[in-house]
C-alpha cells in the first residue's frame, strides 16, 4: 500500500543520515505531489470525544468509511477469513480489519464490502460499565493489500466517566406504598452511587416510555409501581425489595432505551394494555342514552321554546344544538372526575379490591331492580330507578329561569350541563360500573379517556335524535307514549349490562 511506501522511504531517508527537517520536507512534498497515492480509505472523523458521561447507558456513534481508491474494499473485523486472498464478485485486493483496543466497545458490521468510490458505514457502540475517570480507548482500523503491505489507522475514543447511573421509578402520587418504597430507595442512594428518576404513571409520555422499556427488554408487567434498574425492570413492591441486588448487578441500557417512537409506544400500548374493549363501553353509552331520564328534559324545554315562549325555528335549533352539546361536554367532565376518582382507590390493592366488591354488588343490586323496574311497570306501576319527581320539578324549575334570560347558544349550552348533572343521579346508575369496567381494563389513561369521550358521544346521540323527532312535528305527547312503550325493553337492556358488568367487576375482584 502507498502508505507503507510512504513510511519505507522516510526510514531510508533516516538511514542515510538526512536530518530530521530534510525528511519531513521530502514527504510532505510526496503527500502535495501524490494525494492520490496517501488516501486510499477515509473517514468521515478520525476520533469521538464522548464528554462527560455516566454509566446509564450505552452510547454509539456511526462512523462512514469512504474508498477513495481505484479498487474495491472490503471492511473486516478481527476474527473474520482470510485479508488478501478474499475473493467474491465486490471484493478486490484491497481490505480493511477493525479492531477495538477494548472488551467495552463493539465494532458492527463484522463485513461490509465497498466498490471504488463507494462509502459504508460502521457502528460503534461503547459500554461504560466497569469504567471511571478519564478514559481513552481505540479502534484499530487495518489495511492490507494483497502483497503482504498493511497500514493502520488509530481511531480514538475518548470520555470522563462519573461512576452514576440513573435509575427509573413509574409510580403515582396517591400511592401510599409508593411513598414507602421511595423512602427506601431514597436510603439505597447513600450507599450506592444512583439518581432516582422519579416518572408519575398520570404523564402519558412516562407510561409510553416504560412500555418501550418493556419492549425492548422483552419483559411484560402488570403491576404498579415500576423500576428500571439498568436492564432490570421491577414491578410492584415485592420486587422492588430486591432492588440492592440489581443496583449491585447494573447493566447499562441500549442506546435504543433513550430513542424511542411516542407513535409507535401508542401502539404498542394499545397492543399491550389494551384489553380495553370499546364495545361494552359503546353498548352501555347507548343503553344508558335511550333513557326516559335523559330524554325528559329535552321534551320538555323545546315544548316550552315553541308553544309557550313561541321561539322561531332558527332560534329553536340553535338551542337544541347547544343543549345537546352541554349534556355530552358535561357528561364527559363528570366522567374525567369519577375516572380520576377510581383511578385513584384502586392503585392501593386493598382499597381496589374493596372497591371492585362493593362495586359488583352494587351493580348487581342495580340489576334486579331494573328487571323488578320492568315487571312493575309492565303492570301499571311506576319503576323505582328514576329521577325523582321532586328533583325533575327543580330541574324544570332552573331551566325555565335560566330561558327566560336568554336562548342563544351558550345559554342552552349551560342549561344542558345543569340537566345532565341533574339526570346523572338516574344515568349515572350505568355511567360509574362503566368507569370502573374501564380503569380495570387499562392502565393507559389516554385510552380510558377515549373510552369516556366515546361514551359521552353516543349518550348524546339518542338524545339528539329525540330533538330532531319533536322538532319535525312529533307533539310531546306522541314522543312521552312512544316512551313509554319501550320503557320495559330499555329496562330489561339495563338489567343484562348490570348483570353483565357486575360479573366481570367480581371476577376481577376476585383476581
Amino acid at each position: 500500500m502507498y502508505i507503507k511506501r510512504l513510511k519505507n522511504i522516510f526510514s531510508r531517508l533516516i538511514v542515510n543520515k538526512l536530518s530530521r527537517k530534510a525528511s519531513l520536507a521530502v514527504t510532505a512534498v510526496f503527500v502535495l505531489l501524490f494525494p492520490s497515492f496517501v488516501s486510499a480509505i477515509r473517514f468521515d472523523s478520525t476520533s469521538w470525544d464522548m464528554g462527560k458521561i455516566n454509566l446509564t447507558r450505552q452510547l454509539e456513534k456511526k462512523v462512514t468509511v469512504y474508498n477513495d481508491s481505484s479498487e474495491s474494499l472490503t471492511v473486516k473485523e478481527r476474527g473474520s477469513k482470510s485479508l488478501g486472498n478474499h475473493k467474491d464478485n465486490n471484493v478486490g485486493a484491497l481490505s480493511v480489519l477493525a479492531r477495538a483496543s477494548c472488551d467495552c466497545i463493539s465494532v458492527s458490521p463484522q463485513t461490509l464490502s465497498l466498490m471504488s468510490g463507494a462509502s459504508g458505514t460502521f457502528r460503534i457502540v461503547f459500554t461504560p460499565d466497569g469504567e471511571k475517570g478519564s478514559i481513552r480507548h481505540s479502534v484499530y482500523f487495518e489495511t492490507a493489500e494483497a502483497n503482504g503491505d498493511e497500514e493502520f489507522i488509530n481511531y480514538i475514543l475518548s470520555a470522563a466517566i462519573d461512576p452514576v447511573f440513573d435509575i427509573y421509578l413509574f409510580y403515582d402520587d396517591n400511592c401510599a406504598k409508593c411513598a414507602v418504597i421511595i423512602k427506601e430507595l431514597d436510603k439505597l442512594g447513600k450507599k450506592y452511587p444512583f439518581h432516582l428518576k422519579k416518572l408519575l404513571l398520570s404523564d402519558s409520555g412516562n407510561f409510553e416510555f416504560l412500555a418501550h422499556l418493556e419492549k425492548l427488554y422483552g419483559v411484560k408487567k402488570n403491576k404498579f409501581p415500576v423500576l428500571v434498574i439498568g436492564r432490570s425492570i421491577l414491578s410492584g413492591a415485592e420486587e422492588i425489595s430486591g432492588a440492592e441486588n440489581a443496583i449491585l448487578s447494573f447493566k447499562s441500557e441500549p442506546p435504543e432505551a433513550a430513542f424511542f417512537n411516542p407513535a409507535a409506544a401508542r401502539q404498542d400500548i394499545l397492543d399491550d394494555y389494551g384489553k380495553l374493549k370499546f364495545l361494552p363501553v359503546a353498548a352501555a353509552a347507548l343503553i344508558d342514552g335511550i333513557n326516559p331520564c335523559a330524554f325528559a328534559g329535552i321534551i320538555f324545554l323545546v315544548s316550552y321554546l315553541s308553544f309557550v315562549m313561541k321561539k322561531p325555528k332558527k332560534e329553536v335549533v340553535i338551542f337544541g344544538a347547544g343543549y345537546c352539546g352541554g349534556v355530552g361536554v358535561f357528561y364527559f367532565l363528570f366522567g374525567l372526575g369519577l375516572l380520576e376518582i377510581v383511578r385513584h382507590l384502586v392503585f392501593i390493592k386493598i382499597m381496589g379490591r374493596v372497591f371492585y366488591f362493593l362495586m359488583a354488588a352494587a351493580t348487581a343490586a342495580l340489576g334486579v331492580w331494573s328487571l323488578r323496574d320492568a315487571i312493575i311497570f309492565r303492570r301499571g306501576g311506576e319503576p323505582a330507578l328514576k329521577v325523582p319527581d321532586a328533583m325533575r320539578a327543580r330541574m324544570r324549575d332552573i331551566s325555565s329561569k335560566m330561558l327566560g334570560k336568554g336562548t342563544s347558544f351558550f345559554y342552552a349550552f349551560l342549561i344542558g350541563g345543569v340537566v345532565s348533572s341533574f339526570e346523572l343521579v338516574c344515568t349515572g346508575q350505568i355511567y360509574l360500573p362503566t368507569i370502573s369496567y374501564v380503569v380495570s381494563a387499562t392502565s393507559y389513561r389516554p385510552a380510558a379517556v377515549l373510552a369516556l369521550f366515546l361514551y359521552a358521544v353516543l349518550f348524546t346521540m339518542p338524545l339528539l335524535a329525540v330533538f330532531i323527532f319533536v322538532f319535525t312535528g312529533l307533539s310531546s305527547v306522541q314522543m312521552i307514549t312512544f316512551l313509554k312503550k319501550h320503557v320495559v325493553a330499555a329496562k330489561l337492556l339495563n338489567a343484562v349490562l348490570f348483570g353483565a358488568f357486575a360479573v366481570y367487576l367480581f371476577l376481577y375482584a376476585m383476581k
